[in-house]
């Protein structure tokens, strides 16, 4: 009964994530909290978007407050394979997490790095990374890859483009659409 919830909550997701400015997860509405392009040396990589019940500005404390949320990533770039996705990844967590807790952190982050392995990454692939509660689930193209029951990973992981640190503060203003 599980998985077929999570399946169809995926294809509504799916469905909805990339063309509309809301999404419906679990009966409840997400709005559109921001979207933007990651570039790297002039290189478009992938299109992101931040989804939320409530308009977030403040990513600390919706972080804290364990808020249910939403990115969709889309690979945008026939440069992007599954070990590029890995180091990026992995340089996001060590961006924005303390030294600290990415110790704490690391058998986690490379359980969910080598998740990126299980099919080569393409051109139009698409992830979904779900915040509920203290978890992420994660998505590929319609499939659940992998679910991780941390607070602290989940926090890392949004913080990665929505963090004290992230990965690029132009995104992070695209993402949580302030100026």
């Amino acid at each position: 009964m599980k998985k077929k919830i999570m399946f169809i909550l995926f294809i509504i997701l799916t469905i909805f994530s990339f063309s509309n400015k809301n999404i419906k997860l679990n009966d409840e509405i997400y709005s559109l909290n921001g979207s933007g392009i990651r570039k790297k040396a002039f290189i478009k990589l992938y299109s992101i978007s931040f989804f939320s019940r409530n308009k977030i500005t403040n990513m600390e404390s919706s972080l804290n407050n364990k808020e249910n949320m939403v990115i969709t990533l889309e690979i945008i770039s026939s440069l992007i394979g599954s070990k590029q996705m890995q180091s990026a990844i992995e340089e996001g967590f060590q961006k924005s997490l303390s030294k600290e807790d990415y110790v704490l952190l690391k058998s986690e982050i490379e359980n969910f790095k080598n998740s990126f392995s299980l099919e080569e990454i393409k051109k139009g692939d698409k992830f979904q990374f779900i915040s509920q509660g203290e978890s992420i689930i994660s998505f590929k193209n319609g499939k659940k890859i992998i679910t991780v029951k941390n607070n602290k990973f989940r926090i890392g992981l949004f913080s990665i483009w929505l963090g004290k640190n992230p990965i690029n503060e132009n995104l992070q203003k695209e993402l949580l659409n302030i100026e």
